[in-house]
């Protein structure tokens, strides 16, 4: 079982103070990156925030943003208080009247600059501590959204790794049935450029078997293929681990490993076909390391 960094959650919800919407966006990243999009009210919650968050969905960008639509005939939401309104609106229409001044867009200017100076005087448009109860539901619900979707994302992923193990498999039993045939060009290489070079040189073939031997053991590739077939059957069993959920970092490392057995492979071979094979393995793998950055 896999889980992506990559996800998006929505909650909605219309409350007696009007209609919540929460978004939570995630993508891959090394840590967890907190970003809060939403008025300065939340401000105060944003430690709360990011903690929620962090418990449902442990590492990656994320990005929340939570926006609160006003139900204008709702006097609780709006935060103010209807007389010192009156009043105020109507000061203001005496003093346009005495300048003669248009009162077109009058009610929308005496709207917004009442709420700011009554935000100015310590006095909030909106009761943020007495509705904190039900925003923090809709904010969990919108990170359980985003982990339902990252655990979507997460069954293609799986395949997708568990298709690149697969063909790195089939590229190394390719290499096992080369390998014998390896051995036998290398000994008529080597024998072929000894008779070019010192046709009328007689030597020790008992000593020259010795050699033969010891160059040859310097380029056997059995301890790397048995050491690869071991990651490739970790790599396996930690991606269907059912257990755990965070595996990106150690898939990672696990890739690195898988890596270093085929450089080793590819370097000792000094062999055409199986180099042609090797960088087939090189391609699979870096393909692998691409797709484990999103892993959670």
């Amino acid at each position: 079982m896999i889980y992506s960094m990559t996800g998006f959650g929505l909650s909605k919800q219309d409350l007696s103070f009007g209609a919540v919407t929460v978004e939570v966006k995630s993508i891959n990243s090394k840590y967890f990156d907190f970003n809060l999009k939403a008025s300065d009210d939340f401000q105060t919650k944003e430690f709360e925030i990011k903690s929620i968050l962090q418990e449902t969905l442990s590492r990656g960008k994320i990005s929340i943003s939570i926006h609160i639509d006003s139900d204008s005939e709702n006097e609780d939401l709006l935060g103010i208080d209807f007389d010192d309104f009156k009043n105020y609106y109507e000061s203001l229409e005496k003093l346009s009247g005495s300048v003669s001044a248009n009162t077109d867009n009058l009610f929308e200017l005496a709207v917004s600059q009442f709420k700011r100076n009554e935000t100015g005087n310590g006095k909030s448009t909106f009761d943020l501590e007495s509705q904190w109860s039900t925003l923090k539901t809709s904010i969990k619900e919108a990170a359980e959204d985003c982990k339902r979707s990252r655990f979507e994302e997460g069954e293609k992923l799986e395949k997708e790794l568990l298709g690149y193990k697969d063909k790195l498999a089939n590229s190394l039993i390719e290499i096992q049935s080369q390998d014998p045939r390896r051995i036998e060009r290398v000994k008529e290489r080597l024998l072929k450029q000894l008779n070019d070079f010192e046709s009328d040189v007689k030597y020790d073939e008992g000593r020259f078997e010795q050699e033969l031997i010891f160059y040859i053991e310097r380029l056997d590739i059995t301890e790397e293929i048995v050491r690869l077939k071991s990651h490739l059957k970790y790599l396996q069993d930690t991606i269907l681990d059912e257990k755990e959920t965070l595996k990106g970092k150690k898939l990672g490392f696990i890739g690195q490993e898988i890596g270093r057995e085929i450089n080793t492979i590819g370097s000792k071979a000094n062999d055409a076909e199986i180099q042609k094979t090797v960088i087939v393995m090189k391609e699979e793998l870096e393909k692998i390391k691409e797709q484990v950055l999103n892993v959670l």
